[in-house]
């Protein structure tokens, strides 16, 4: 005699992964003042106006600043990468970057 199945509780709902970006920052439309964070969830600053062009050394990269209110001010730095995905975290709707290095 087969016995039914329990009744479940658990949430059926299948989560699609993220829609992965792949680009370098450089080539990413990334709105000014979108929270940065780094592979390991950090925050690491906010999108700036300016961006740098590719050159023989280096793919481009994008201005970060460490304050939403420094984005029209120094200090700021260039920040290269990868964009992974879109990423909702500590500060908000921001985007996910592996592999950086800023300076």
């Amino acid at each position: 005699m087969n016995t039914p199945l329990a009744p479940t509780t658990s949430n059926n709902e299948q989560f699609s992964p993220p829609d992965y970006i792949n680009k370098e920052i450089y080539y990413c439309d990334i709105e000014i003042g979108a929270p940065i964070y780094s592979s390991e969830q950090q925050l690491l600053g906010y999108a700036g106006r300016y961006s740098f062009r590719p050159n023989d050394v280096t793919s481009g990269a994008r201005q970060i600043a460490f304050s939403l209110d420094d984005i029209e001010k120094p200090p700021s730095k260039a920040i290269r990468g990868k964009i992974l995905y879109q990423y909702i975290g500590t500060v908000g709707k921001g985007y996910m970057i592996d592999n950086y290095t800023m300076d």
